[in-house]
């Protein structure tokens, strides 16, 4: 057989150990072990998994008593120790005479002489390994060709453990996507305030029963409209306009109380939050609505307004009537009292005034003192 044929056969024996048996990995793990014994012409092949110093059989071919996939080790007591502390492919003629396999605990049980193996590497770091080895001694060394092939299976085992180690991932992710999901579906469904899934043109997308319940229309046709039609004319302006700062990332979301109008025809006072949910490519994917009913609140709020109001009338009213004549509408004692109060204080001092001499009354104000008449005159 050519040089060039024996290659193709391996490069081909490969790619239908990876490729046609990718979906069970077991059975490319076995195909590419039988090839490897072939191609190596060795007695035992066994790819690993290395986990913290632990060594564990993934697959073992021949099938040997003692050995079996799930049995583990610690990695010392491997010769796979070597691979992983080097990093690279390594190949042992005669471990009798290696220094440092002679007197591993491997060949001491197994007398295992001869052995190549190749580390698997995934996402940069060493998986594992796949190896061949046998209790004969070998007389030729491994060539370039067989490292290469052995190193070309590691690396298509490495891509296809990464593949199915992104595929359980991904299916990690999913099914934690759909628990999420429904946990999120049920609160939407169950919330006690109004929610809905509103497009970026203002079209309800999804509506609760909450809010189906609060406004009085169907469900299907809500879905029918946009929330323009059913927004007081006097508040669709501003929340448009939130509903802008919003959508080009100005503000994280807004509320706003605002009136809608229900199926009985009725408007009803509603404190609306909004927030968004953003596209991969940037452009808004719908907007979160989450619709309380305050219109109990407003009409309390009115009520009391009105209330404070009719006090006030009520108090000033009762001022009018304690200082006036309720007939006449003439100042009574009560307001007359506080100014003759005030002119009696004014006529005492003046009495009072009247008794003092003129030149003690001039002395003792210093302005009368300036303006006093001299005595000449």
């Amino acid at each position: 057989m050519s040089e060039h044929l024996f290659r193709t056969n391996r490069l081909h024996t490969l790619y239908e150990a990876l490729v046609h048996h990718a979906s069970s990995p077991q059975v490319a793990f076995i195909t590419l072990l039988e090839e490897g014994l072939a191609a190596f012409d060795m007695k035992l092949g066994i790819i690993s998994q290395i986990v913290d110093n632990r060594y564990t059989l993934l697959a073992v071919s021949p099938s040997l008593e003692g050995l079996s996939p799930g049995m583990t080790f610690d990695l010392q007591d491997t010769y796979c120790q070597l691979v992983v502390k080097k990093g690279h492919i390594i190949s042992v003629l005669n471990a009798g005479k290696h220094p440092d396999l002679k007197t591993h605990p491997v060949y001491r049980q197994m007398r295992l002489e001869s052995y190549i193996s190749a580390p698997l590497w995934v996402r940069g770091e060493i998986w594992g390994t796949i190896n061949f080895s046998s209790t004969e001694i070998r007389t030729e060394d491994f060539t370039d060709d067989d490292r290469d092939f052995i190193g070309l299976m590691a690396k298509g085992l490495g891509s296809l453990l990464e593949v199915r180690i992104l595929t359980g991932e991904k299916e990690n992710i999913i099914s934690d996507l759909r628990r999420n999901n429904d946990i999120l579906e049920k609160i939407f469904d169950n919330s006690g305030i109004g929610m809905a899934l509103v497009a970026p043109t203002g079209q309800w997308k999804r509506v609760n029963s909450s809010l189906v319940r609060m406004l009085g229309y169907s469900e299907s046709y809500l879905l029918s409209i946009d929330f323009q039609k059913i927004t007081h004319p006097e508040d669709l302006t501003t929340d448009l306009q939130l509903l802008q700062a919003l959508s080009a990332g100005d503000i994280p979301g807004y509320q706003l109380e605002k009136r809608y109008l229900t199926a009985s025809g009725k408007y009803i006072w509603i404190l609306l939050s909004v927030s968004l949910v953003w596209e991969d490519n940037g452009e808004v994917k719908y907007y979160i609505a989450q619709i309380q009913d305050m219109d109990e609140r407003k009409a309390m709020e009115e009520a009391l307004r009105t209330q404070k109001e009719e006090l006030r009338k009520a108090n000033t009213a009762l001022q009018k009537m304690a200082s006036e004549d309720s007939l006449t509408e003439i100042a009574n004692r009560r307001m007359l009292w506080p100014g003759l109060k005030v002119k009696h204080q004014l006529t005492e001092d003046a009495l009072a005034l009247s008794h003092w001499p003129l030149p003690t009354l001039i002395s003792s104000n210093p302005i009368m003192t300036s303006m006093a008449i001299p005595k000449e005159m």
